[in-house]
């Protein structure tokens, strides 16, 4: 029986790779006799299940604008991450529309046909306003079990192959959480250093000030999914 819908893998620690190295990190990391990774060029990413969509980020944020007030809800961390992705999501729907999706994504096979994305599921919230993009390059990560539902794809079965298909070059890095030798799959999550998404994933320390000042300028705004559509120039809204 398998573990991985079971226990919270996201707390376990980072390994951090550059590529290419001389050891294979998947054979190190995961169970060559229960994992498998599988590489779909044309993941139809509607498969997949997720705890909330852009409507219910806007309704959150508007809710807390109005209970708590602009100064007191910025000045809690607790709500940063919310607020930060309201940025992130702007800039990241609009990269979509105008550059496609580039990093491919990880797909969690959780079993009974659930598909959680563990590397993606931001980009799957901002997709709600991309319909011309209907797939997107994507591992899946499963197990021996599972493995008949995917026998038309190729099996990724190093680190090596798993990088070539990223689009790596020498000396990037990637990083990793993986899961145990027991789950039902072997990777749960990744990132790859990429300099054409990283230059586009801003900080808190961008993120946060900026929203409060375009907040603070336009207190009638409300959010909405379409809200998303038009990119802000958020250089104008430096404190």
């Amino acid at each position: 029986m398998y573990t991985a819908q079971d226990k919270n893998y996201d707390n376990n620690d980072m390994v951090e790779v550059t590529w290419p190295c001389v050891e294979d990190i998947f054979s190190r990391y995961t169970n060559p006799q229960i994992h498998r990774l599988y590489w779909n060029p044309n993941f139809d990413y509607s498969q997949c299940s997720t705890l909330y969509n852009l409507q219910d980020l806007c309704e959150r944020v508007n809710q807390w604008r109005q209970t708590f007030g602009i100064d007191a809800l910025f000045a809690d961390s607790r709500f940063h991450y919310d607020l930060s992705n309201v940025v992130k999501f702007n800039i990241w729907v609009n990269q979509l529309q105008t550059e496609g999706n580039i990093k491919p994504w990880l797909i969690l096979d959780e079993g009974q046909g659930v598909l959680l994305a563990g590397t993606g599921d931001s980009r799957l919230k901002c997709l709600e306003r991309v319909p011309k993009i209907t797939s997107v390059q994507a591992f899946v990560t499963t197990n021996i079990e599972q493995s008949h539902r995917y026998h038309d794809l190729e099996l990724v079965k190093d680190f090596d192959r798993f990088a070539e298909l990223c689009g790596a070059e020498a000396g990037q890095q990637f990083f990793f959480k993986f899961t145990d030798f027991n789950a039902g799959y072997g990777i749960r999550w990744y990132e790859h250093a990429n300099p054409r998404t990283r230059s586009s994933t801003p900080g808190n320390d961008i993120t946060i000030p900026r929203l409060k000042q375009y907040f603070t300028q336009n207190p009638d705004i409300q959010l909405s999914p379409d809200w998303f559509d038009n990119l802000i120039d958020w250089d104008l809204y430096t404190s």
